[in-house]
């Protein structure tokens, strides 16, 4: 009865807060974003039907953030992700990963399942979710630079104790990068292998080399296959992993160039490795997909440039857009450090991209049958302005962007 009410009340807080009934049609979704102060928060933001996002509320996670260290603090990417109506974040400071459930028909209202757990290492940057649900796997970045992974339960997350990959790379708490970092991990679409996409010294003649490392899972246990490298070569800083639709390839960034295609096999080889020039780039560092508009969103964080191409599922050749140029109030580069695509329906997707210049989020109307390459400003969300006036403090370091689409009501 108690939990009940305090439901109940925590609903019609929701209600107030959005001005209207919180079962009210007009909201599609919910938006997550990750504060990365030192006492870390996650920003809950409602999606209207035309994709413009409204500031709800937020909610401490009891870890600690990356802190003030300027824009793309965590230097990775998925430091905060949705799978299914669970909502993982990275508490980076504090070593510690919290565990969130999420109303699939009030996505604005999470709990926390259990407590933090320790991400088995220090600095936890990158998060993937196994899809059939039963497992977690996290890249430490820092002193212990660690893939670890752990079981999903009702309670929260319990480490795994049997696997433990040190990455061997050296680093300091917070570590020091971009170079000799981990970026990204993501599981093939069967389950069967987890990859992790690790940035090396930035030379390729010396220090530790960029690469892939390839790991066998099964039900029970995770291990080690195989190390890989990316046609950009062990002089690369492979980054974000997005999969590439109808294929077994994916899309990973690479600030040093611009991104690299890939088709992983179940013996852990590569069987396609092609890299993709992105005309004057300078740190091509983020990808989202659009199913509606069978779209590749290439984010640059340094020239805060967002690239359209698309990629033939059968040949992985790619066709690429004219960039579309983000700046700040001020008319600066507004430093991108995120994006995720919101599918509305079969024939709307939003983009959303995180602006670490202005703490704001830009919001993009992908429509089906749009001109191709074109993006259509819909909304420069004042994320930072709604949450300080709260009491909050976010400032460049914001980071970690997450999308749940709200169900059917």
């Amino acid at each position: 009865m108690l939990t009940s009410k305090i439901s109940l009340f925590l609903f019609a807080g929701l209600s107030c807060l959005l001005g209207a009934s919180a079962w009210a049609s007009d909201y599609k979704a919910a938006l997550y974003t990750l504060s990365q102060e030192a006492d870390q928060a996650i920003l809950i933001s409602a999606l209207h039907q035309n994709g413009s996002a409204e500031f709800v509320s937020s909610i401490q996670t009891g870890g600690k953030g990356a802190g003030a260290r300027g824009q793309d603090a965590l230097q990775s990417s998925d430091s905060l992700l949705v799978h299914r109506n669970l909502l993982f974040a990275l508490n980076s400071a504090s070593d510690e990963l919290s565990l969130f459930h999420i109303d699939p028909k009030e996505p604005w209202d999470i709990q926390q399942i259990g407590n933090n757990t320790w991400s088995g290492g220090r600095y936890p940057t990158s998060i993937a979710v196994s899809p059939d649900s039963t497992k977690a796997c996290v890249a430490n970045a820092g002193s212990e630079s660690y893939i670890r992974c752990f079981s999903i339960n009702e309670s929260g997350l319990e480490l795994i104790p049997s696997f433990s990959f040190d990455l061997g790379l050296n680093q300091t708490d917070p570590p020091v990068g971009p170079p000799k970092t981990p970026s990204d991990l993501s599981f093939t679409a069967d389950g069967q292998i987890l990859f992790v996409t690790v940035k090396g010294s930035g030379n390729a003649t010396e220090g530790l080399a960029g690469r892939i490392e390839i790991f066998d899972v099964s039900s029970d246990t995770v291990s080690h296959k195989s190390t890989v490298y990316a046609a950009s070569g062990p002089g690369g800083l492979p980054f974000s992993v997005t999969p590439i639709a109808d294929s077994a390839a994916y899309l990973v960034t690479d600030p040093t160039g611009g991104a690299d295609i890939l088709r992983i096999e179940r013996d852990g080889s590569i069987s396609y490795n092609a890299s993709i020039a992105i005309p004057g780039q300078a740190a091509t560092c983020w990808s989202a997909y659009s199913p509606v508009t069978d779209r590749y969103f290439t984010i640059d964080l340094t020239r805060s440039v967002i690239t359209p191409l698309t990629i033939n599922s059968t040949t992985l050749e790619a066709t690429l857009f004219p960039g579309y140029n983000v700046t700040t109030s001020s008319g600066k580069p507004g430093s991108l450090v995120d994006a995720r695509i919101a599918h509305f329906s079969d024939q709307q997707d939003y983009l959303y991209s995180l602006v670490a210049g202005d703490q704001t989020v830009r919001v993009f109307s992908l429509p089906a049958g749009g001109q191709s390459g074109t993006l259509d400003l819909v909304q420069t969300y004042e994320l930072g302005v709604a949450y300080n006036s709260t009491g909050g403090a976010v400032g460049m370091s914001i980071e970690g962007l997450a999308v749940f689409i709200r169900s059917s009501w």
